[in-house]
């Protein structure tokens, strides 16, 4: 690894003073030089022009070295953050959260826009999409490695993913998989090498149509050789209600899912009553939920699914909000209006201390990064938690 520090180094340097020549050699050409009427250039435009030209060079080439050291993940874990469809553009923030938390992953999604929750039309933001690309190549560029995600975004993003529900299950399956991922494949899967491709985002009105599903993944896997991903909901079970048990064993019992290479869970599993739970009453939490005295064991069940399918387990969008009663309902990021930085880190940390052993459990991705929005409850709010994160699955 010093021999590529090194070169990383060497070449920065050979880069910058590459630069300040071209600068220097354009300041001299520019100084004396005559228009073909001969007059001369005025030197304040020049000078102006010059140092334009240089601080656009210079920041490129500061740009260009924002790495994030994935050598030092653990091989075969995935470290991601997730970008919101409405954020792919902010590159260098993007580029920074990755290096801040030691991400090796990025989860970038692909806009598709529909227009209702019963609608089975769909089609591609393609605007969204080209800033999307340029993201792509800017991690692919950072050896970091990239998950594509076809994200529905209904009725102008007013309407949650898990409301969807096409009248027709026919034209879904097939507009989602010849006008949505075969535009993926044609501009993106095709042309850059691409880690993972999440075929479905909490579709939870559709994950009965095992025939579909299992056609669909046929599909991709004729033009896509990376690891296919299946994103299901997170999900409920009470000790006094059996039903919730029985359907959590029908959603895990999926066959489709031993087709997939990971099943992702968008991870939102309300945990903790208390308003500002401690570390060690988050950590027994995980095991037995305390909201509504439900009981669920959540560790249990993540594992219940792993031997199920035979499939690696990870957590395809996943934050505590730094909000009390931020664990009992984590999926609400204004759960409450009153801050809390400590709820954040003992969910992080009790999260990072139970699964991190766990050989089936491929890793995590941040739900966000990337967002200038330094007050939202999502941001890590605190260094500590910080540290948790960034020394996740750490060599």
């Amino acid at each position: 690894m010093e021999w590529f520090v090194k070169e990383r180094e060497n070449r920065s340097f050979f880069e910058l003073f590459f630069l300040w020549n071209i600068c220097v050699m354009l300041y001299k050409i520019i100084k004396k030089a005559k228009n073909y009427r001969g007059k001369l250039v005025k030197k304040s435009k020049s000078l102006v022009s010059i140092l334009g030209v240089c601080i656009m060079l210079f920041s490129f080439c500061f740009q260009g070295n924002v790495q994030a050291d994935v050598n030092t993940v653990q091989s075969g874990k995935i470290k991601s953050g997730n970008v919101t469809v409405w954020e792919v553009g902010n590159v260098a923030k993007v580029l920074a959260d990755v290096e801040r938390l030691n991400l090796n992953t990025v989860n970038v999604p692909i806009q598709v826009d529909i227009p209702n929750v019963n609608s089975a039309n769909m089609v591609i933001n393609q605007a969204q999409k080209k800033q999307a690309i340029i993201l792509i190549q800017e991690l692919l560029k950072r050896n970091i490695q990239v998950i594509v995600e076809p994200f529905p975004f209904i009725q102008q993003g007013n309407i949650g993913e898990t409301e969807w529900n096409p009248s027709n299950i026919n034209d879904f399956f097939w507009n989602w998989k010849t006008v949505v991922l075969q535009d993926i494949f044609n501009s993106i899967t095709s042309k850059y090498n691409i880690y993972g491709l999440k075929i479905a985002s909490n579709f939870v009105n559709m994950e009965y149509a095992e025939g579909y599903w299992n056609d669909t993944i046929n599909f991709v896997r004729q033009q896509y050789k990376g690891n296919v991903l299946y994103q299901m909901n997170w999900w409920l079970t009470a000790s006094w209600d059996p039903s919730f048990e029985a359907k959590f064993k029908e959603k895990i019992n999926r066959p489709y899912l031993k087709k997939v290479d990971i099943v992702s869970i968008d991870s939102w599993f309300e945990v903790s009553g208390k308003r500002n739970p401690s570390y060690e009453e988050v950590k027994q939490s995980l095991f037995a939920t305390t909201v509504y005295n439900r009981g669920q064991n959540v560790v249990q069940q993540l594992e219940q699914l792993h031997k199920t399918t035979g499939k690696p387990v990870y957590f395809g969008g996943f934050n505590v909000p730094a909000r009390e009663l931020g664990l009992q309902n984590p999926w609400n990021p204004d759960v409450t209006n009153v801050f809390s930085k400590d709820v954040q880190l003992n969910g992080w940390r009790a999260y990072r201390d139970v699964l991190e052993p766990k050989p089936y459990f491929k890793g995590f991705s941040i739900w966000f990064i990337g967002s200038n929005d330094s007050n939202h409850s999502y941001q890590i709010h605190s260094k500590e938690a910080e540290t948790v994160i960034n020394g996740w699955y750490k060599k």
